[in-house]
């Protein structure tokens, strides 16, 4: 019988369609309510702006005809089976008819009477259950004028019914909103006045069925986003009001036209969103989801089939009515933005994106998965904006099942900024980077390190071994990383000369344990430290102590106190040390660069070295052009045999090491003003300690500020030498340097013991001057100056006899200014002999001995 009426049949189809989209309720609305179609009351939050949108008093005004149309109805009883233009002839006259808890109704309100047909008005009334409603049900009203009706029961044309006025329909549990987009009846012509939403039926029933509308998803679920993934504003402003604001939602609108609204599929244009429950999270960043091609589900019949469950969705009870009767948004292709604390070097504010396909959204919220490879390698990877560690993402994966991450997983590659990438270039290091894997939850990313075995400590120019126990973690706050190693192991420091290559600091074995180090203040923290192992400077054995490290927003320095074995079981040298390293930002990453190391306070006390006590500080050597590696120190000698107890002047020491260890002492003082009666003044005084060290006389020359320049030498033990400078009457007259020197050999054994000096006598007086000594000085300077002198004293068998002269030329080379004379000597210890003379003319004394020197050809 409905067949026979083709607006009853389109009312039907749509009847039928209506429970999709409601939780099935029982009761009916009262006849006589007032009802503001376009200002129906919210049923739930989310949607609370419905409370106070204004109706169009139009709308208001063409429903309030629609419903009092019904009302007569009802009070007439005036109902039919169906329309027949030769029985209009009271009015209302309608069908009314209740299937499946659906009521749909035909009411006639008019008729106009031509030769060819009649003009009907007529409404259409739907009332399906509508759970959240006063009276559990909900009512939509479609309206025309001016339909033609032949004398024969047919339809002349198309009868086109329209919505009146716009229809909000909540379902998916209150979280969903449907609103389809109404008109009104244009009373000039009947039809329309616009092309939203309508019905199109002839004779034989639906020809056509057109909506427009859109779909809303409430805020508690989701939130829109702008094109960079950040959240839109919470309010926007209403489209038919201007004077208020609306909450902003992500929207997905649709125009479709249809033969069958039961079987709906459309596509929709669907905003960008991203999950409610995570943007809330103040410190984790949230996924954002920009979508390209979407469709709108309401079919109860049939479900989409490229629609692609998750592989759990069956499992966990959420198909629980079927797969044909899901009704929600099928995403077909999107990209997904992964969350802000995920940043890469040249962009650190864009959103790094990956495609991914097939994502559902319904009444449970947004499930789906999506994974990608190769994100980003790890010079172009950071985990903040500032004091990032470098680090890749190889590969990322993430389950949502209704809006919840219930599987997530990352792994890739992540330096430390103790570490250094090669040769100082932006380029990834696999060998130097950590591996790393972890899983994401809602609340954070949990990562463990699977090659946490052995670091390069560059800043401290160290490696270390590191224990189990360690750990890395990548927490986030404030969406920034925040990653933080926890370190226990051993840690070996080695720094060789970028000069010739020499070791330069070895120091084996420094225990620690709890080393954390992170990307905010403090930087860097430790449990404790300890040390077991040997440890050396300029290859002089050390010991430390007191270690620490102090931390900085520019520095991190490893720093501790040592002792420095200067010769073995004797004395040493106490003080401290710091290897610096420098924190730097470049290009948003924390880099940690060795600065080399500093010592301080690094001291002798109160050391007796045999010819006096010395005291003060010493400084590092690096590759000294005369002494190499070692220490230089400029120290204070008191004690100072021959001179008092009183007595102190500064001393020049040098500490060195080649394939053994080397030091020396030396001192001078000049201008001393030691006067006797005999006419013989001092006037200063020389003296050093070597050990595995001879004065060099060439090298003396070279550096005259020295008192002595010595070099290293393997076959002499311990060496001291002490000399006094002084004059006769002045320094034009006469002067001399007397001396003294014992040795011994590698082993400690007495090796030499003698005496040594030189005189000059009338060096100021001018060559014109009637000078006694003149061709005696002459003939001296002329004899001494050739080798074959020099010579000969080597080579006689009877000076050598007594006299070591190997060394001769060292120790008074032939081009000092004065001229020297032999009036010493010196002995093995084997052949001890010597020399002593005491005089009451020293002056007749030395005219004796140089007498003695001068060969028999004077």
């Amino acid at each position: 019988m409905l067949r026979k009426i083709p607006f009853f049949c389109i009312s039907l189809l749509f009847l039928l369609s209506l429970p999709l989209l409601a939780n099935t309720n029982t009761g009916y609305p009262e006849p006589n309510l007032k009802y503001n179609f376009s200002n129906p009351k919210p049923i739930f939050s989310g949607f609370e702006d419905l409370a106070f949108q204004v109706g169009d008093p139009n709308v208001d005004k063409e429903i309030g005809r629609a419903m009092g149309a019904f009302d007569a109805l009802e009070k007439s009883g005036n109902f039919t089976n169906t329309i027949n233009p030769n029985e209009l002839t009271q009015f209302p006259v309608g069908i009314r008819q209740t299937e499946s808890n659906v009521e749909y109704g035909i009411v006639i309100t008019k008729a106009v009477f031509t030769p060819q047909y009649a003009l009907i008005n007529a409404y259409a009334r739907v009332v399906t259950p509508q759970a959240g409603t006063d009276s559990g049900k909900k009512t939509l009203y479609f309206g025309a004028e001016g339909i033609k009706l032949s004398y024969e029961g047919k339809i002349v044309g198309d009868a086109k019914l329209s919505l009146i006025g716009d229809v909000n329909m909540i379902f998916n549990k209150n979280q969903w909103m449907l609103t389809l987009e109404g008109g009104l009846i244009d009373t000039n012509n009947g039809q329309s006045t616009n092309d939203k939403t309508y019905l199109v039926m002839d004779c034989n029933g639906v020809k056509e069925l057109s909506l427009k509308g859109n779909v809303q998803i409430s805020r508690e679920l989701l939130v829109p986003i702008d094109a960079n993934g950040n959240v839109g504003p919470n309010e926007i402003q209403s489209p038919t009001d201007k004077t208020r604001t609306i909450p902003n939602r992500v929207r997905g609108d649709f125009a479709i036209k249809s033969s069958n609204w039961n079987d709906l599929l459309v596509k929709v244009n669907l905003t960008d969103f991203a999950i409610t429950s995570q943007v809330e999270s103040s410190d984790k960043g949230f996924f954002s989801f920009f979508v390209n091609e979407a469709i709108l589900d309401l079919s109860d019949l049939r479900t989409d089939s490229g629609v692609v469950f998750p592989q759990k969705y069956e499992q966990e009870g959420y198909l629980i009515s079927g797969v044909e009767s899901w009704r929600g948004i099928f995403v077909q292709s999107l990209m997904v933005g992964l969350p802000e604390e995920f940043k890469k070097s040249d962009q650190p504010n864009k959103r790094i994106t990956l495609e991914a396909q097939n994502l559902l959204i319904d009444s449970y919220g947004v499930s789906g998965s999506f994974s990608a490879m190769n994100l980003f390698p790890l010079e172009q990877g950071i985990t903040s904006n500032q004091n990032a560690w470098n680090y890749s993402l190889d590969k990322i994966g993430v389950d949502l099942m209704a809006s919840k991450i219930v599987g997530g997983n990352l792994s890739g590659r992540i330096l430390l900024p103790i570490q250094k990438l090669p040769d100082g270039k932006q380029e990834a290091n696999q060998a130097n980077a950590l591996g790393y894997m972890g899983t994401i939850t809602d609340e954070q990313y949990l990562i463990s390190v699977s090659t946490l075995e052995k670091i390069d400590f560059d800043v401290w120019s160290a490696n270390a071994q590191i224990k189990p126990g360690s750990y890395l973690e990548m927490k986030v706050q404030n969406k920034q990383f925040q990653p933080k190693a926890v370190l226990t192991g051993t840690l070996n420091v080695l720094k060789t000369s970028e000069k010739d290559g020499s070791k330069q600091m070895d120091i084996q074995g420094i225990e620690f344990q709890q080393l954390t180090l992170q990307t905010v203040a403090p930087f860097v923290t430790v449990q404790y430290f300890g040390v077991n192992g040997k440890q050396s400077l300029k290859n002089f054995p050390i010991s430390i102590h007191d270690i620490y490290v102090e931390v900085d927003q520019n520095y991190a320095n490893l720093g501790f106190g040592l002792t420095v074995e200067l010769q073995e079981k004797r004395f040493s040298a106490s003080g401290g040390m710091q290897i610096n390293g420098v924190i730097e930002n470049v290009n948003n990453r924390q880099k940690w660069k060795y600065k080399g190391y500093t010592l301080s306070d690094l001291a002798l006390n109160n050391v007796d070295m045999g010819v006096a006590t010395v005291s003060g500080s010493l400084k590092l050597m690096d590759s000294d052009p005369l002494y190499g590696n070692g220490f230089m120190a400029d120290l204070k000698a008191h004690d100072i045999k021959g001179l008092g107890e009183e007595s102190e002047i500064y001393v020049n020491a040098i500490f060195g090491y080649s394939t053994f260890r080397y030091w020396s002492f030396s001192a001078g003082v000049d201008n001393l003003d030691f006067k006797n009666p005999s006419g013989i003044n001092i006037s200063g005084f020389n003296g050093g300690a070597f050990y595995h060290m001879i004065p060099d006389g060439n090298l003396s020359l070279l550096h005259d500020e020295k008192v002595f320049v010595t070099t290293p030498d393997i076959n002499v033990g311990l060496q001291l030498r002490a000399t006094v400078s002084g004059f006769i009457e002045n320094q034009e007259l006469a002067s001399f340097m007397s001396g003294f020197n014992i040795s011994t050999n590698p082993n400690g054994g007495l090796s030499n013991i003698g005496f040594m000096g030189e005189a000059s006598i009338l060096s100021g007086l001018s060559e014109i001057t009637l000078n006694p000594f003149e061709t005696i000085q002459k003939k001296f300077k002329e004899t001494i100056g050739k080798s074959k002198f020099i010579n000969d004293i080597k080579n006689d068998s009877h000076v050598n006899s007594f006299l070591n002269t190997d060394d001769i030329e060292n120790y008074y080379p032939l081009e000092k200014s004065n001229y020297p004379a032999i009036i010493g000597f010196m002995g093995e210890a084997s052949i001890l002999s010597g020399l002593s003379e005491i005089t009451l003319n020293p002056f007749e004394t030395i005219q004796k001995k140089f007498k003695e020197t001068i060969p028999p050809e004077f």
